[in-house]
Formats: C-alpha cells, sequence, structure tokens
C-alpha cells in the first residue's frame, strides 16, 4: 500500500529517501534519536506541512530554563522571540513585565517561540499520525549534519536540504515550487497546508539489506534491537527493558515524558539541553552553544567539504573528544615504553648479579646502563656522545658510546618542554 510516492526513513542509515516510480527521487541525511531517546518505527501517511511552525514550550521547560533566565535578564524572552498568552493557543498576548516570575506558574501561561531561523522547527515541520508523537522538521543547527554519526534528537527526524524535500511533498500543489518555498522562509509567514494527496511514510530499522550489484548493505545496531523480534513501534533506550521484558513497546508507556517534550529540551535552544559534554565524561545536560563552535571549529580546520570523524563517544553524546583520547593514548605509549625498560632493566641486574656472567652480559649490561643513564636524565641517545663510566669485568672504560646493538625501540624521546 506504499503507492507510487512514498517517503523512507531508515533510523540506521540515517537517511531518508523520497520514492517515486520505484526508483529514489531524491536522498537527504537526517538526524535521529540517540540510544537514551530512539526514534519510534512508524507506517503511516503524512498529512500537513507547515510552514514556519511556532514552538510552544512545554511547562518543564517553561519552569526549569525560561523563568530563570526571564528573572535574570528582563529583556531575555523579547531577545529569543518568545511571547506569552494566556487562555492557550488561541488566548490573549500577555506583557511579561505585568507578570510575577518569581510566583508565576507554568501551566497557566502558554510560552511560544514566534517562526524565525533560531526557531526549533526553523523553516518547516511534516506531520503525520503516531502514538509517538513523532514529526519530519528542519533546524536551526545545520552544522550537526557536519557529523557521520547523527543520532542526537530526542526521537523525532530532522531532515538536511529541508526545503528540497518540502518541495518533492507537495509536488507543484497550490504552486509550491522552490522560489515560492524560499520566499516563506523569508517572509515567516505562518501557513498550514495539508496534502491533496497524502503520502504513505514508512520510518524503517534496518541494520541490513540488498544493494544493487549483488552486495548488501551494513549499519550500526545503535539501539540494539537485531534478535529482539523489532519490528513496529517505540525502541526501549539501550540497556533498558519494558513493564513485559521486551526492547520495545507498541504504544507509549504511560508517565512517559512525550517525544514533542523532549525533542525541545534537546534542541539547545536556550543553551542548554539534558546532556552536557564535560572533557570525555557525560553528565547533567549538553551545552549546544559549546557543540556549535566545537563543530565550527573542526569543520574549519578540516577543510571545505570534510567530515569531522566521530568515534568512541558516550552513548548519548555522539561526540568524540579527540583531545582527551590523544593524551590518553601519548600516556599509554609512554607507559608502554617504560615498563619495557623496567623489564629489561630487572633482566639486566639480575645477570650482573650471576657469579659467572660473560662477556656477552657484560655488554649487555653496559648497554642497558646508557639506557638507565638516559632515563634518569631525560635526554635522547642521540645526545648521550659525552662520556660514561661502566664497570665491566673489573675494569673502568671511560668515553663508552651507545652501540649500534641498541635497538630503535630502545630510543626513548626528550620530554617536551
Amino acid at each position: 500500500g506504499l503507492g507510487d510516492r512514498y517517503l523512507l526513513v531508515n533510523v540506521p542509515a540515517q537517511q531518508a529517501e523520497a520514492v517515486s516510480g520505484g526508483r529514489v527521487f531524491e536522498r537527504h541525511n537526517t538526524i535521529v534519536g540517540r540510544p537514551a531517546r530512539p526514534t519510534p518505527v512508524v507506517m503511516t501517511g503524512v498529512e500537513t506541512v507547515k510552514f514556519n511552525p511556532y514552538w510552544n514550550a512545554p511547562a518543564s521547560i517553561v519552569q526549569k530554563d525560561i523563568i530563570p533566565k526571564v528573572q535574570a535578564d528582563p529583556n531575555y524572552l523579547q531577545a529569543v522571540h518568545i511571547k506569552i498568552l494566556k487562555g492557550g493557543t488561541a488566548g490573549v498576548e500577555v506583557d511579561p513585565k505585568t507578570l510575577d516570575f518569581k510566583n508565576l506558574s507554568p501551566d497557566e501561561y502558554l510560552f511560544r517561540e514566534e517562526p524565525g531561523p533560531e526557531n526549533a522547527m526553523a523553516t518547516a515541520k511534516i506531520e503525520f499520525k503516531s502514538p509517538f508523537g513523532i514529526y519530519l522538521h528542519d533546524t536551526p543547527e545545520k552544522q550537526m549534519f557536519n557529523f557521520n554519526n547523527r543520532f542526537f534528537s530526542s526521537g523525532c527526524i530532522r531532515i538536511q536540504n529541508m526545503p528540497t524535500l518540502v518541495n518533492w511533498v507537495l509536488n507543484g500543489q497550490g504552486g509550491y515550487n522552490p522560489e515560492k518555498i524560499s520566499s516563506m522562509a523569508k517572509t515567516l509567514e505562518r501557513l498550514d497546508v495539508p496534502l491533496a494527496a497524502p503520502l504513505q511514510l514508512r520510518v524503517a530499522y534496518l541494520t541490513a539489506w540488498p544493494s544493487n550489484g549483488g552486495t548488501v548493505s551494513f549499519r550500526n545496531d545503535i539501539y540494539q534491537m537485531d534478535g529482539s523480534g523489532f519490528i513496529l513501534g517505540q525502541p526501549m533506550p539501550v540497556g533498558e527493558l519494558s513493564p513485559d521484558n521486551k526492547r520495545f513497546v507498541l504504544k507509549p508507556l504511560p508517565r512517559a515524558q512525550s517525544i514533542d517534550d523532549a525533542e525541545a529540551e534537546g534542541s539547545g535552544f536556550f543553551g542548554t539541553s539534558r546532556t552536557k559534554i564535560t572533557g570525555d565524561k557525560t553528565s547533567g545536560v549538553i551545552d549546544h552553544s559549546v557543540v556549535r563552535k566545537r563543530v565550527k571549529k573542526q569543520t574549519s580546520a578540516a577543510g571545505s567539504g570534510a567530515m569531522p570523524i566521530v568515534a568512541n563517544a558516550p552513548a548519548n553524546s555522539g561526540f568524540f573528544d579527540w583531545a582527551s583520547y590523544n593524551k590518553k593514548k601519548s600516556n599509554y605509549e609512554k607507559a608502554s615504553l617504560n615498563a619495557t625498560f623496567k623489564k629489561k632493566n630487572k633482566k639486566a641486574k639480575l645477570k650482573k648479579t650471576s657469579a659467572d656472567a660473560s662477556a656477552a652480559d657484560a655488554k649487555a649490561i653496559a648497554e642497558m646502563a646508557v639506557v638507565d643513564s638516559q632515563m634518569a636524565g631525560k635526554k635522547s641517545i642521540k645526545n648521550l656522545a659525552d662520556a660514561c663510566k661502566v664497570s665491566t669485568g673489573g675494569k673502568v672504560t671511560d668515553g663508552c658510546k651507545p652501540k649500534s646493538s641498541v635497538r630503535k625501540a630502545d630510543y626513548v624521546p626528550p620530554e617536551p618542554k
């Protein structure tokens, strides 16, 4: 029942495909749910395209983020284009100066972010029926698409080059074309466009599938669902089971935070979300202002078109701390080198105490003494041209130098200043 035109989102592949006439018409990179907030798998029909949508802040965000910032800066709401309405979406706008934010109940008012480039949904949002409340949407954080692993969201699906996909979905309906869609983003006009010919959407979880030419494509089992019998529904966070001991549920769990609310918390429009990256640790919440700077620095350093490498990140971050990794690697290599020298030292000293040490043993002891001297003084073997004294067979030899038998592996570079 897919029809001639449909949308497919494969979560492990982090891609969306617009299919027409049995062929992929266009392909988009996506940002999907992190392992702690997996993207649900749904079969449904696309119903509406919303241009320049509002973002209604959940009460939890209002309480934890917005109100404290308003108390610290009375001009905060104006700066982030948030209006306060009393009586819901159709309510009356209230002047923030007339409110007592110290005693304000977030459930009594609607805090609404106006359309704009920094809005949570950016230029457009594609809606469809789903018990899990997910949707496809644009994002103001377009630099996040520079990563190879894009498991950053709280379940919703962020689309790269969203205007292009909106143009394909509308398919000329109402005279919409790339120029008209582009002008909508500039004018910030709020408009909902129901589809005259609704499309089918499949959000799938495929870690392996046949490709052209008799090959097979594989992707990481990011939510650890292989072998679980999972086809449809909401994967449980990695490491967790449902109340009936399964890795997924077919409908939202009671009292669970909605994906829409969590997506808002994970978007960073107020500077924070639930996962903060500090060094190589994950705690508290993500500071997206820091993330933006990090991504910008990585992409500029790598050159135009280069992709930053991401690997071995904490489960709900997706970011790799190269500085910490390189430091650990350097410390590990240094410790490994020192352990090797200590082992050789121990063997040499054992031979030295032996009463019948041979001439060959004495030579090894002499060479190891050079290494000992080098490590103690933190010098390079190349710089050990100065004289040293080594006891060999009861004789003292002056001016000894390292022999060619000292291997390159025994060389320790000088300590950095």
